[in-house]
C-alpha cells in the first residue's frame, strides 16, 4: 500500500522538478502519522515543495560567513 502511495508522490515530484526520494518521504510521515510537528499535515504538496528546497541547500556549496580580507590567505 505504501509503495502506491509513494508513486503517486514521486509522480507529482517528477512533473514538478522536485529531487526528493518519495518512497522516503512517505515512510518519514506515515511513520509519524502524517504530522508536520504537532499538526496534522494540510498540504503534503507544500511539504515536498519545502523538502526540495532544503534538500538543494544542502548540496549548494557552503557560503563563506565572512567576505575574504585582502591579503590574507584562506584556508
Amino acid at each position: 500500500q505504501l509503495l502506491g502511495k509513494s508513486k503517486a508522490y514521486r509522480k507529482y515530484c517528477e512533473e514538478n522538478g522536485y529531487q526528493i526520494d518519495a518512497v522516503y518521504f512517505v515512510d518519514y510521515y506515515t511513520a509519524n502519522g502524517w504530522m508536520a510537528g504537532k499538526n496534522k499535515m494540510r498540504d503534503w504538496k507544500a511539504t515536498v515543495r519545502n523538502w526540495s528546497r532544503r534538500e538543494m541547500e544542502r548540496q549548494a556549496p557552503a557560503k563563506p560567513k565572512h567576505p575574504p580580507i585582502p591579503g590574507v590567505p584562506t584556508l
